[in-house]
């Protein structure tokens, strides 16, 4: 019997070994995953943000080089107004260098006006190109540490496995009695109980009784005297029969299922 028992449990924890690789390499699958989602966000920020670099570069080069036009348009008036004046003190009568003096005068007006278009306009600033990284970003560095969590759950020790691949669940040992005949047997009634749709019965060595309730697919466990200990229920469809392996476990056999469940009691 306990070799049976021994049999049942290691089939069942190979079984389990096989569904943790399975179980691992899902969760490492889900890993992957989040790190390639993860991967593919940051490189659609980074191609965002410098495009965003590029086009800044592009505006400032635009602006000084703008800039520069004009002055190196301004700078040739400079230069041809010198030569204006070289000439008027060289060659120019007294009526000429009046005349002369006021048209300069107008173009330096304008070149003042210009220069402080200029200033006024913040032109003349110098253009600096920074970067600032998002906040959330170094916050995600410092403050996650881990992308999960891997914990080992327990469910309850519930043993499945085929009749048709099952050894005898129980064999009850009997005390020796001495051979009588039909007619010598004597029949009497201890105890009497009443329940709803009874399919099985099963009494352990230690005493309790064990009943399947099919109606509510469950187990019942009486105790000596009959009360009730506790209820078990069961989650397979049709339980029919039960036999008590030991004094912490029985074992239920299903109809429909066609299988043999061990259940701690």
């Amino acid at each position: 019997m306990a070799s049976s028992s021994t049999v049942t449990c290691g089939v069942y924890r190979k079984q389990n070994v096989i569904e943790t690789q399975k179980q691992r390499q899902k969760c490492h699958d889900e890993i992957k995953q989040v790190r390639n989602r993860i991967n593919e966000h940051l490189d659609n920020l980074e191609q965002r943000i410098l495009q965003d670099l590029y086009a800044a570069e592009k505006k400032v080069k635009s602006q000084i080089e703008d800039l520069l036009g004009k002055l190196a348009e301004n700078a040739e008036n400079i230069n041809s107004m010198e030569n204006n004046i070289s000439a008027i003190k060289d060659y120019a009568t007294d009526l000429q260098t009046f005349l002369g003096s006021k048209m300069i005068e107008i173009e330096i007006k304008k070149y003042e006006i210009f220069m402080q278009s200029l200033f006024d306009d913040e032109s003349l600033r110098k253009m600096d190109i920074n970067c600032k990284i998002e906040d959330k970003l170094t916050d995600v560095m410092s403050n996650v540490t881990s992308l999960g969590t891997i914990s080992i759950e327990l469910s309850s020790p519930l043993e499945v496995m085929q009749i048709g691949k099952a050894t005898q669940a129980q064999t009850m040992s009997l005390e020796h009695v001495s051979s009588k005949t039909i007619d010598e047997i004597t029949m009497t009634l201890q105890s009497k109980f009443d329940f709803f749709y009874t399919t099985g019965c099963s009494i352990s060595s230690t005493g309790y009784m064990v009943l399947i309730e099919f109606g509510y697919r469950r187990l019942l466990i009486l105790k000596e005297d009959g009360t009730l200990k506790s209820r078990i229920p069961l989650s397979t469809l049709n339980p029919v029969d039960c036999a008590c392996v030991d004094d912490k476990t029985v074992a239920v056999t299903f109809a429909a299922s066609k299988q043999l469940q061990i259940i701690n009691v």
